[in-house]
Order: structure tokens, then C-alpha cells, then sequence
């Protein structure tokens, strides 16, 4: 089997050291993890931007729970993503809900071309929607270059045949980095089954 691209969650510089030893192409940074992952802190921020050796996708998410945010969180993150910009990272990770059916496609959409010409990644936000192959045609509509899933399932391996569709779907138009509960023992069933090239650990 071809190899595939790897992305790494981190949340300390611990975390990315291991990381890039075992071969991440490329990281996403957050605080959090136990949490599903919220905004780093600007300290960490900047101790991983001085130090890592592969491209950094930082996490744009001002708390944990639902992905429906007031203005001012709103705002606070298009100040995080004009800080990033500051920066020599790659992208960054985001997504807004307007409710549990549907993207917030404007305001998502906002702060993917804000990003630029930095990259984006839609979150598993989508997971929690509930029809996620029907909001697909919503997260094409963002702008965003990769969709990070699971399938809408609790673990990637539990959603294969979902991430097989939105591989179908996407035609190449964005990247499908399927994500939740990939490890060793499942990553080669997850990749020969949904037809994805990038995996998220």
C-alpha cells in the first residue's frame, strides 16, 4: 500500500517532538486534546511555530463544546486567524454551525478567505451534524482545501463507508483526512476501505 499523508494532533512541544520522530507530515496544533481540541495558547503558539521542522495547521476554536458561536467568539476568532497569518504556518482548522443540521456557511466562509493565502481545514464539527453527507455540498461552499471526518460515526473505522462516499463526492475538489480512532492496528482497513490518502492521528 501506497503511503499515506500523515497529520499529527499536538498540544505541547512534547507532543511535537514525537510527532515529527515518527515521520508527521505535517501537525495540528491545539490545546486540549481530551477535549476534542481548542485554541492553543499564544505561548504555545509561538514556542511550536519557532521550533517544528513540518507544516503546522493551528486549531481555530475559542472553547470546547457545540461549534455555534456568539459574535464575540466569532470575532475573537478572526483575531486568531490574523495572528496566524503573522506566522510561517500553513493553515488553519476551523468550522461554524448554525445549528445541528447545518453549516454556518458565511460565516465559515468569512474566515476561510480571511485565512488566505493560508489553507483551511473543516473540523469534525461536521461529525456532530446529522446528516453529514448532505452538508457536504456546504463545506465545498466554505472554501475549505481538506475536510477532517470520521464519518459521522464515533471513529473512523466505525464510519468507513460514509468516508468512502465523501471520497466519492469530493471529485478532488477538497482533501478527505479521515481522523477519530485511527491507529496502528486499523489505518491500513480505514485506507484500502474508504480510498482516502490522508489520515489523522
Amino acid at each position: 500500500m501506497k503511503r499515506c499523508f500523515l497529520e499529527v494532533a499536538v498540544d505541547s512541544l512534547e507532543c511535537l517532538k514525537a510527532a515529527e520522530h515518527a515521520g508527521a507530515d505535517r501537525i495540528e496544533l491545539c490545546a486540549h486534546l481530551d477535549e476534542g481540541g481548542v485554541s492553543p495558547s499564544d505561548q504555545l503558539f509561538s514556542e511550536v511555530v519557532a521550533q517544528a521542522k513540518v507544516p503546522i495547521r493551528v486549531m481555530v476554536r475559542p472553547r470546547s463544546g457545540d461549534f455555534i458561536y456568539t459574535n464575540e467568539e466569532f470575532q475573537a476568532m478572526k483575531k486568531e486567524i490574523s495572528r496566524a497569518k503573522e506566522t510561517r504556518i500553513e493553515g488553519v482548522v476551523l468550522g461554524v454551525l448554525r445549528n445541528e443540521k447545518e453549516i454556518d456557511v458565511e460565516r465559515t466562509k468569512i474566515l476561510v478567505d480571511l485565512a488566505r493565502p493560508m489553507k483551511s481545514t473543516f473540523h469534525r464539527a461536521f461529525d456532530t451534524l446529522k446528516n453529514p453527507l448532505k452538508a457536504f455540498g456546504q463545506v465545498i461552499a466554505t472554501g475549505v482545501d481538506t475536510l477532517l471526518t470520521s464519518g459521522g460515526a464515533q471513529s473512523a473505522e466505525q464510519g468507513v463507508e460514509t468516508i468512502a462516499a465523501l471520497v466519492l463526492k469530493s471529485q478532488g475538489r477538497l482533501s478527505i483526512l479521515a481522523g477519530g480512532g485511527v491507529r496502528g492496528t486499523n489505518v491500513v482497513r480505514i485506507v484500502k476501505t474508504t480510498g482516502v490518502r490522508a489520515v489523522h492521528v
